[in-house]
């Protein structure tokens, strides 16, 4: 059996001091005529993203994982992974592609996972690629807010579904209350139906709420609390650290949502449906940006005081099950890369000029460089290397 050691040793040789010698591609597999399939997110800026007008990918991790299959000797084909469909290809291997690329944090439990005894075993880590700070957007203080800054108020005993289907009703009826205002306005012809649909929901829930009061006035109620909404993208691991940090959130007057893109959590969050909105904070930041772009409004948003966050040292999922010299092929082409300036020069192309790397980056990118060397023939044997 292998053994985990052997087995992720290229996804953890930017975490220790020493060099290790990538294998060469097997026999059976040349690379030439053969095409590797890629699945990658769509909205992962600016990692690795959809472009909408053109349908071609974009990013920093995709121009760094599309060189690296070209110098592995390979051609490629993308299709979009879901979040949904990646966590089941991370947990299963599910999926049948070759390589994931995009920003997948290295875990202990994941590298359990694509041992030989794992869900996953033809599935291994390429070396680390990014080391990046998982934080979260908070809404900013005197800001201008479309909605109610993701605080709801409920009841002390609330459990975090009621909590969230609470806030579910009180957006609907104020889309029937905007609606029936459109109407009133001769905004929208309709004979009235959206004001007459947006009075009876609210003389229904003034109904029941005198209702209820009237039968017995309760003198001993406690009064409702608030409860903040935190949000995270379903697959990344800032999600698990909430859940494991609060495995009874409502205790803490806090309930988790989580949301299928970043995309949908950047509108929720500048819809004001969020008081914080958790991941890495470049996505974030750049989810917003583009929602900004799309429905032009401000969104105010300010970084956590406590930005260190969390370290999430990004790599790419390669797959042997289909090729199987890939992730050997795949990896030393990847570390040239990093020896040669590519990655640098990938990195400043794709970051803003006004981007600094954090301390663990430039020493990531410096680990990563291993030397060239020469070839085994042309060593001196008398030569300590």
């Amino acid at each position: 059996m292998m053994s985990i050691a052997r087995k992720l040793v290229p996804g953890l040789v930017s975490l220790v001091l020493f060099s290790i010698a990538p294998c060469q591609g097997r026999a059976d597999d040349s690379g030439q005529n053969q095409v590797i399939k890629i699945g990658a997110l769509d909205d992962a800026r600016p990692f690795v993203w959809l472009d909408e007008t053109t349908q071609h990918y974009l990013g920093f991790l995709w121009a760094v994982c599309t060189e690296a299959v070209h110098r592995a000797g390979y051609q490629f084909d993308a299709t979009t992974v879901t979040s949904e469909m990646r966590s089941g290809f991370l947990g299963t291997g599910k999926g049948d592609y070759d390589l994931l690329c995009d920003p997948t944090t290295i875990t202990i439990e994941r590298m359990r996972n694509f041992e030989d005894d794992g869900k996953a075993s033809d599935l291994s880590f390429s070396p680390i690629v990014f080391v990046a700070n998982s934080s979260f957007m908070e809404q900013a203080r005197g800001g201008t807010r479309i909605g109610e800054g993701g605080h709801i108020s409920s009841a002390r005993t609330s459990t975090c579904d009621e909590v969230l289907g609470k806030q579910k009703r009180e957006e609907e009826a104020k889309a029937k209350a905007n609606e029936g205002a459109k109407t009133n306005d001769g905004v929208k012809t309709n004979d009235g139906v959206g004001a007459t649909e947006a009075r009876n929901y609210w003389y229904d829930t003034l109904f029941e709420n005198l209702t209820v009061t009237l039968r017995r006035p309760d003198m001993s109620k406690v009064p409702d609390v608030d409860y903040q909404i935190w949000g995270y993208v379903d697959g990344t691991t800032i999600g698990d650290i909430l859940h494991r940090l609060y495995p009874r959130p409502e205790e803490k007057r806090i309930c988790l949502k989580s949301f299928a893109s970043y995309k949908e959590a950047a509108e929720e969050f500048c819809k004001g449906r969020l008081s914080r909105f958790f991941g890495d904070v470049d996505i974030i930041k750049a989810a917003l940006d583009a929602y900004r772009g799309r429905a032009d409004v401000k969104c105010p948003a300010d970084l956590s005081s406590s930005a260190n966050g969390a370290y999430e040292p990004y790599a790419f999922v390669l797959s042997s099950k289909n090729v199987r010299a890939f992730p050997e092929r795949f990896t030393l082409a990847l570390y040239g890369m990093f020896e040669d300036g590519t990655i640098e020069r990938l990195f400043k192309g794709h970051f803003p000029d006004n981007t600094q790397k954090s301390q663990y980056l430039s020493t990531l990118f410096a680990i990563n460089s291993i030397p060239a060397g020469v070839r085994p023939a042309a060593v001196n044997p008398g030569h300590d290397p």
